[in-house]
């Protein structure tokens, strides 16, 4: 993950919007770089989440929000 120093809104806040939340870390990381360069974190949006690869917990108590979650890595037909 990289953001440069300009793109980071100082004292303001950021929702980070991504895909797939996985894991939960590449936003984690994102959450990160953003505290590091003075914006605070309003919340996470993706569009697919699969809370069964336990995001929650890297992700902790930052507000999380998906559209769709799959709780198992089968499809059933």
């Amino acid at each position: 993950v990289e953001v440069h120093a300009d793109d980071v809104p100082k004292g303001g806040k950021v929702v980070i919007v991504d895909d797939l939340i996985a894991t939960g870390g590449t936003l984690s990381a994102a959450a990160r770089l953003f505290a590091k360069g003075g914006a605070s974190l309003a919340g996470v949006f993706a569009v697919i989440g699969l809370p069964f690869l336990d995001y929650a917990s890297k992700l902790g108590t930052i507000p999380t929000k998906t559209l769709i979650n799959y709780n198992s890595e089968h499809i059933d037909s």
